[in-house]
């Protein structure tokens, strides 16, 4: 960070990621690679009073139809269905399940979850 200036808490100076877009990681959830994804960070900033920095926009998770399609639950944070407008703007946060079994299993750990951490 020295040589970039300083670092900013609420910017990414270094983001390292198994996958290069929520795209991909919708792609291992129909593939059956992945069984749960939990993309919170635009709560976690929001929650931590922070500018949100490399969030999920609309337009990553554009194949969500594909993984429903395929058996996949996707949800918003609160556990509506995903149904983020497909746009340039906006951070999105998002739950994908591999199938509904694993949902109907998981939602309520993962709520609860989120409710004491990032409501």
């Amino acid at each position: 960070t020295r040589h970039a200036g300083g670092a900013e808490p609420w910017r990414a100076e270094l983001y390292v990621d198994l996958y290069m877009s929520s795209g991909a990681q919708l792609a291992e959830l129909a593939l059956g690679r992945d069984r749960f994804v939990l993309d919170v960070r635009p709560r976690a900033h929001r929650t931590l009073g922070q500018a949100a920095a490399l969030c999920s926009h609309p337009y990553d998770l554009c194949t969500a139809l594909v993984a429903e399609e395929a058996g996949c639950v996707l949800t918003d944070l609160d556990g509506a269905p995903f149904d983020a407008p497909m746009h340039t703007a906006g951070d999105v946060g998002w739950i994908g399940y591999a199938n509904p079994a694993l949902h109907a299993a998981l939602a309520p750990i993962v709520h609860a979850v989120l409710h004491e951490h990032l409501a």
